[in-house]
């Protein structure tokens, strides 16, 4: 992503995802795209990695699950946990922002400049998860269950693939796990859903 930033539009972004918003996950699906796409170039004058350390700064603070708020007293009544759409926007957010923050070099993983998309399957697969999983924190474990558990054939995709309102942003959700993961199991599960979308 090259150019110039959109200021006003960012400023909005990270003030209702410091507020802790309803939609704040919708605007995090975007500012989690910005952080691993976004260069700086002639033209943004280095206000590309300003706005990366804006974006890093608002997230950190977010509650991406209850558990994060019982000792900080904050306020969730705007903030869902329970939505399908909602939860897969938020550990995946959560996900590739930690990921983001351990590895602020190396962004873009290898296969992000795959040839194709090869849906994964099988023992493998599993052994894998368990591999990937080792030491994970507790919103990776659930992002994992979550994108496990809807790639079940009787689960068969998401049931919130026919709104059109969730729909593009469970659809970004899961771009954003394929095109940034460093774990291949995530990525493949992205994928698979992907497909079944």
């Amino acid at each position: 992503m090259r150019g110039v930033i959109q200021h006003e539009l960012l400023d909005r972004y990270l003030l209702e995802v410091s507020q802790f918003k309803g939609d704040s996950d919708f605007h995090m699906l975007f500012l989690i795209r910005f952080l691993y796409t976004a260069e700086d170039n002639e033209l943004s004058g280095g206000s590309i990695q300003d706005a990366k350390i804006r974006i890093v700064n608002t997230l950190e603070t977010f509650p991406f699950w209850p558990k994060d708020c019982t000792n900080r007293n904050i306020q969730l009544d705007d903030i869902v946990f329970w939505s399908e759409n909602h939860l897969l926007m938020t550990l995946s957010s959560c996900f590739l922002l930690r990921q983001y923050i351990n590895n602020p070099i190396a962004q873009l993983p290898s296969p992000y400049l795959r040839s194709s998309d090869n849906e994964g399957e099988g023992e493998d697969m599993v052994n894998e998860d368990i591999k990937d999983m080792e030491g994970a924190d507790l919103e990776t474990r659930l992002l994992q269950t979550y994108l496990n558990a809807h790639c079940l054939p009787e689960f068969n995709g998401m049931y919130e693939a026919g709104s059109t309102v969730y729909l593009p942003f469970s659809i970004c959700a899961l771009l954003n796990i394929r095109d940034f993961s460093h774990i291949n199991s995530l990525r493949q599960r992205a994928i698979r859903l992907l497909h079944i979308i």
